[in-house]
């Protein structure tokens, strides 16, 4: 995973869940952080075959998850990522999206953990 961009005092800041306070969803939150992980190598690994059909499949579920938990910036980006893979956007521009959902991702994370 890409290292994330911290803010100008070197932090990450963390997103939360819109659904913060539901705490049954949210003690299943491991469940989420290590099937992301598992969705967002599936996607860069499929990015690096050339597998428009694979990255698609792997975005759109990672972009289910991502909205089930109440992660909107991460759906959001996923959401475009799909939307490349569909389009069969050239794999450098794949990749910057893909850049663009680690760091959300991290910060997704970043907030789950505290």
């Amino acid at each position: 995973m890409q290292p994330p961009f911290p803010n100008d005092k070197g932090v990450v800041e963390p997103l939360f869940s819109q659904y913060a306070e539901n705490r049954l969803l949210m003690s299943l939150s491991g469940m989420f952080v290590s099937g992301m992980k598992e969705n967002l190598a599936n996607i860069e690994i499929a990015i690096n075959k050339g597998d428009f059909a694979a990255m698609a499949r792997h975005c759109h579920k990672a972009c289910g998850s991502a909205a089930t938990y109440g992660f909107v910036e991460l759906k959001d980006s996923l959401a475009l990522l799909e939307n490349g893979a569909q389009s069969h956007m050239p794999a450098i521009e794949l990749k910057m999206l893909l850049r663009l959902v680690h760091h959300v991702a991290v910060r997704v994370f970043a907030g789950i953990e505290t």
